[in-house]
């Protein structure tokens, strides 16, 4: 009776940090490869960068990587929370050992999942992405480069605007922050999680 016990929660680990992998990857690989593109410091810039034809397509690609990945994110974050806190439940750990993974869980994981999800739909992405000509970058007219109208970002909105300004930045760092905190707490803490098939058998 014992093998099959210790199998099933071999199995159970194996499986859930299967999900967890595939939930967070996406996101975290997407992430950093959309990080070269949006910069804070864009919205009030009077030269923004530009993008051309094959650029733009590039990022589109990531964007869309993204824009699962951040779904499967946070399933594996509510996944690390749930049945990490069972297994502080379960545990025959020491109470001192359970009790911090309890407050990385609610205190860490669960904020900084809160965080990420509403700072990436209060940031107004395109004021920070770069501007597209539908060429070849390096055959983008200098025109393009800098003359970005005032509803558009640009020192003169930063100028008028200063506190919508903060906010954009503040809501860019916690998104950035707050994501890769999210990021780095799923994975730190997915192994207590995935030991709780082995803690509810009494063997952890």
């Amino acid at each position: 009776m014992v093998k099959p016990i210790a199998r099933g929660a071999r199995s159970f680990r194996g499986l859930f940090w299967l999900v967890v992998a595939l939930g967070v990857l996406p996101s975290l690989v997407s992430g950093a490869a959309l990080a070269a593109s949006y910069h804070a410091a864009t919205l009030c810039a009077a030269a923004r960068p530009i993008d051309g034809a094959a650029e733009l397509a590039w990022r589109l690609r990531w964007e869309r990587v993204h824009a699962f990945g951040r779904w499967g994110a946070l399933v594996a974050g509510l996944l690390v929370i749930g049945y990490g806190a069972a297994w502080a439940y379960e545990s025959r750990a020491a109470r001192r050992a359970r009790k911090t993974i309890v407050i990385l869980l609610a205190g860490g994981l669960l904020p900084s999942l809160v965080v990420a999800t509403w700072s990436g739909r209060a940031v107004p992405w395109r004021l920070l992405a770069p501007l597209t000509w539908p060429g070849a970058r390096a055959e983008a007219p200098g025109a393009l480069v800098g003359d970005s109208p005032e509803e558009a970002g640009g020192p003169a909105y930063c100028e008028q605007h200063p506190r919508e300004a903060g906010d954009v930045r503040l809501a860019y760092l916690a998104h950035v922050g707050g994501g890769m905190l999210a990021l780095l707490l799923t994975l730190g803490l997915a192994d207590f999680a995935a030991r709780w098939r082995r803690a509810r058998d009494g063997n952890g």
